[in-house]
């Protein structure tokens, strides 16, 4: 699964144990959280999930931020992760011979300058060589994209829930 939830709430305030009891509710195992606004990186026990997040400086503002939950249960299959900045992070997961790496992504928005677009997308382009060749990659995060309403030229590439009228945007 995947969730942005614009503020994650990094005083325990209950927004994060909301958030882990929807997770249950879907019965998701692994969760990519998008603009958490937590600051530096580390993880936390909350509710089912251990949530391994990635973050802004101490000193920065709050914003951005990202995270990855998995449920408990599947704790011991972590076997690294690695907090990025506050935009991206990646997890990795191994059991029965099989390896998975879960990549949490928040990209800046259309309105954000193309160099901050670009160091995004370079940024996540050297995670995911990085990534082992064996490891099955799932990638996944709020890409801040529009993809418009154009069906009938994309069929069989995307679906048919584009906003009508809306502009297909450059992430």
């Amino acid at each position: 699964g995947c969730i942005n939830v614009t503020t994650m709430g990094q005083e325990r305030d209950g927004r994060d144990e909301l958030i882990c009891r929807t997770m249950e509710k879907y019965e998701l195992d692994v969760c990519a959280i998008s603009e958490t606004k937590w600051r530096k990186s580390g993880k936390v026990k909350i509710g089912d999930y251990m949530v391994y997040y990635s973050g802004v400086k101490e000193e920065e503002k709050k914003y951005g931020g990202v995270a990855v939950a998995i449920r408990s249960k599947l704790v011991g299959c972590v076997t690294s992760w690695q907090p990025i900045d506050e935009r991206i992070m990646w997890l990795s997961c191994s059991a029965k011979n099989v390896s998975v790496t879960f990549v949490s992504c928040y990209a800046p928005t259309n309105e954000a300058d193309d160099k901050s677009k670009e160091k995004f997308y370079q940024t996540l382009d050297q995670v995911v060589n990085g990534i082992p060749k064996r490891h099955m990659l799932v990638i996944m995060g709020d890409f801040n994209a529009r993809v418009g309403d154009d069906y009938e030229t994309w069929k069989g590439v995307m679906g048919k829930c584009g906003i009508i009228g809306e502009e297909t945007t450059d992430n």
